[in-house]
């Protein structure tokens, strides 16, 4: 499974004592173009670039699907979320209710903030405390 980040599942863990380490730990993980754009914290950025994430270019070919997605009172951003993962069969990870809903009803595999802890916990990646700490904060 192919990891594509939002930008708030990116500042959630981004905040968090190596939360962008566990992320990308669960899978390959993209970023789109547009979404690095609007992170605009260097040290979330520089974590992502040593990481190796992935970052994802938007093609002119998607023009069509993003407007449809758009209609829908997605931003761009996360439009283009909706459109790359449906066309590349990718899983979303956002804390977006308005993505996430829209991601179900298109039959686009989606999670959020509590899967990934979930599955941190779950792999044996993070202790409970450790986790426990991250929603609290």
């Amino acid at each position: 499974m192919i990891l594509l980040a939002d930008a708030n599942i990116l500042f959630d863990f981004g905040w968090v004592d190596q939360g962008l380490q566990h992320l990308a730990a669960l899978g390959p993980l993209e970023v789109l173009e547009n979404v690095r754009a609007e992170i605009r914290e260097p040290d979330i950025l520089q974590v992502l670039q040593d990481l190796e994430v992935t970052f994802v270019p938007l093609e002119d070919a998607w023009e069509a699907d993003l407007r449809e997605a758009k209609r829908g009172g997605l931003s761009l951003p996360d439009a283009t979320c909706l459109v790359y993962a449906r066309r590349s069969g990718r899983t979303v990870l956002t804390s977006e209710r308005r993505l996430r809903e829209r991601c179900q009803a298109e039959n686009v595999e989606v999670h959020g903030s509590l899967w990934v802890v979930d599955q941190l916990y779950r792999q044996g990646q993070c202790e409970s405390a450790t986790l426990c700490r991250w929603l609290t904060r």
